[in-house]
């Protein structure tokens, strides 16, 4: 199945801030194997959504016998690791006595974070089954940095009758996020306000009459008044499906159905309160994003061999995919006093709405000789919505040979020191489908 992993930065939070992938909502604890396909290879199989190679993920399934119960927990301690050289001289430029304060000690901190899982395999008769759960909570060396995970997976598997198997899963994901604004956004932020703001003031000290935090600067906030009031959070939810049915109606022929479904819904809002240097009124933003991803395949092989020489080896396939990303934008400034809700006197509002479908057959065939040496041809043709009409269908054909060295008899000498040796070659057309557009 496919999944989204785009990583899109919805709110700018300026000074070095990294988007988060979609691939970080996976469990780590739940993949069996990572494999890489490239090239020709890739474009064959995948057509326009392989120009930079394919990354196939396989997660863990049952096995028959006992249950086998695996828990586990690592605690991790984090730290800075380098601190900004500031001026700490004990006299200012005049030569006068200065007490200086280091702004670092306030906003960096030494934290713990925990990630725990807990999962469940086995099976009996025809049935087979793997559960997980997987619960994560870090916490970033900058205050008011935060991050939760809570993740649910169930692969299962059942064999109906001599010759169909049926495979289902499912995995739920909710995460929370709590981010640092921190700067080159028009706004100050956490880190632009420290770097530009003198030693010599006492970030912490606090107007005697309101109780509130004192902004050091006409031009940036005090950083501690962005940990406290800013609020920039986000919440994902998602569910990722898939089913696979296989039939092997006779020995040398292979049916199967895929079918893959991945949506999430993101919401993301940033607030900053009245008062600030350089939003004076305010400003709050409240984003919202829901994408769906449905892909079904359909593969059927067919494995002959002649004389335990030759192995012939005929593949075909259909895929199609379809994608819906839906996002509403929302923002407001001059905020009410006291609300960090998008109900302020000047709102804004901006949607958008995405489709894709892509369309993809591919036929490939194989020759083996003695399991050593190896032929395979493909063509993959790709229909895609953001194809010109002209240009609606583009055709990605290969051509690779491999050779394993390592059977043959002249290798076994050298066996002792490369178990495994095998030269390849392909010359394949890749190509990918152009960028999005909005309707």
């Amino acid at each position: 199945m496919i999944i989204d992993n785009s990583a899109d930065q919805q709110l700018n939070l300026g000074y070095r801030s990294n988007a988060s992938n979609r691939l970080a909502d996976l469990d780590p604890d739940d993949i069996e194997r990572i494999e890489i396909l490239k090239g020709a290879a890739a474009a064959a199989l995948y057509g326009s959504r392989a120009n930079n190679g394919v990354v196939q993920i396989f997660t863990k399934r049952g096995q028959l016998g006992a249950p086998q119960i695996t828990v586990g927990t690592t605690a991790t301690f984090s730290e800075l690791f380098k601190r900004i050289d500031f001026a700490m001289t004990p006299k200012d430029l005049s030569g006068n006595p200065v007490t200086r304060y280091d702004p670092q000690d306030l906003i960096f901190r030494d934290t713990w974070s925990g990630d725990s899982n807990l999962s469940v395999a086995g099976g009996s008769g025809d049935t087979r089954y793997f559960v997980s759960a997987n619960w994560v909570d870090q916490n970033g060396i900058m205050e008011g940095s935060n991050h939760q995970k809570l993740n649910f997976r169930m692969n299962l598997d059942q064999r109906m009758g001599t010759w169909f198997d049926l495979g289902v899963g499912a995995n739920y994901i909710r995460t929370w996020n709590d981010l640092v604004i921190n700067g080159e956004n028009g706004t100050g932020g956490l880190l632009t306000s420290v770097v530009f703001t003198p030693t010599t003031l006492n970030l912490a000290e606090r107007d005697p009459v309101t109780g509130l935090l004192k902004y050091p600067t006409n031009t940036f906030p005090n950083p501690l008044e962005v940990l406290e009031n800013w609020h920039n959070g986000q919440e994902v939810s998602r569910f990722v499906g898939s089913l696979q049915a296989k039939a092997n109606p006779v020995r040398a022929l292979t049916l199967e159905y895929r079918m893959g479904y991945d949506r999430y819904e993101m919401e993301t809002e940033q607030s900053i309160p009245r008062g600030s240097p350089n939003a004076p009124n305010g400003s709050a933003t409240s984003l919202n994003r829901r994408n769906t991803l449905l892909n079904n395949d359909f593969v059927g092989a067919l494995d002959l061999g002649m004389a335990e020489t030759f192995r012939f080896t005929t593949s075909a396939g259909l895929n199609h995919t379809y994608q819906r990303l839906e996002q509403l934008n929302l923002s407001a400034t001059d905020l009410t006093p006291g609300t960090r809700l998008v109900r302020g006197a000047v709102p804004g509002a901006s949607e958008a709405l995405i489709e894709l479908v892509t369309l993809g057959v591919f036929a490939q065939q194989q020759i083996g000789w003695k399991d050593r040496r190896f032929l395979t041809a493909a063509l993959r043709w790709d229909a895609s919505s953001t194809f010109g009409v002209d240009e609606r269908w583009q055709l990605y054909p290969k051509l690779s040979g491999s050779w394993v060295v390592s059977q043959e008899s002249f290798f076994e000498p050298l066996t002792e020191w490369v178990t495994e040796l095998r030269l390849r070659g392909a010359l394949g057309f890749a190509g990918n489908q152009p960028p999005l557009s909005e309707a």
